[in-house]
């Protein structure tokens, strides 16, 4: 867990590592967060069989938009930094939308702190490496981010414009740069996150339609659609 001055930042660390054979392949769903990854292990590779991250690299994998697939490597670790939405900038001076759905090599500073160490002593040194990193500065849509996230990204994007004092033109610029994403496609992503755990728990009798509705969706059909597009599944199979 990252410490107290980091965490408004700072999602989480964490870390994957399989052992002699390989790991179960793990869904990764859309959450509006941005990743540092460093490769400590064998290389990973995609289900096609492309090198996706090398040893020795460390990599950026930016906002994503639809579901991706994980196949872990025997002998793979991998160590992240994922950051909350909007956050990266204030660490880095990076364009975020080169990196939307993409994997792409970044700087290896990473690496040559963390070197081998593991165990709990390596929030520690992701701690140091990144309080040296930040810059306070002005984002200027971390209070958007907020405002959306507070409404569950049940939110009309002109009118958001307009309570933050920005327009449109503005925003979607800013969202953009550090997000990587539009402010619409941002909100679609919160809404999904907030709709999830519904989804997952809901009670035979509850409808669809009554979910959708609840969270701002036209209809049973628009939350399907979306629901299959960020997890690649249908909403009946996500109680199984």
């Amino acid at each position: 867990m990252p410490c107290m001055l980091l965490r408004p930042y700072v999602d989480a660390y964490w870390t994957v590592r399989s052992g002699l054979l390989p790991g179960p392949s793990q869904r990764i769903l859309p959450d509006g967060c941005v990743d540092i990854i460093c490769n400590l292990g064998n290389d990973v590779f995609t289900s096609s069989g492309d090198t996706r991250m090398a040893h020795g690299m460390v990599y950026l994998v930016g906002t994503m938009t639809h579901y991706a697939e994980s196949f872990p490597e025997p002998e793979s670790y991998l160590a992240g930094i994922r950051f909350k939405p909007g956050a990266f900038p204030l660490f880095f001076r990076f364009p975020l939308h080169e990196a939307t759905d993409n994997c792409l090599e970044f700087e290896r500073s990473l690496l040559e702190a963390v070197g081998l160490i593991r165990g709990p002593e390596l929030a520690e040194v992701l701690d140091r490496y990144l309080l040296k990193k930040l810059q306070p500065a002005t984002v200027p849509i971390l209070p958007v981010i907020e405002d959306i996230v507070r409404q569950q990204g049940n939110v009309k994007i002109d009118k958001l414009a307009t309570t933050h004092y920005i327009t449109r033109r503005q925003l979607e610029r800013y969202f953009k740069l550090h997000t990587g994403v539009s402010p619409k496609e941002f909100a679609n992503i919160v809404r999904f996150c907030a709709v999830m755990p519904d989804l997952r728990k809901r009670a035979a009798h509850e409808s669809l339609a009554d979910i959708a509705y609840q969270f701002g969706y036209y209809d049973h059909a628009h939350l399907a659609n979306e629901i299959k597009r960020y997890t690649g599944i249908v909403p009946s199979d996500l109680r199984r």
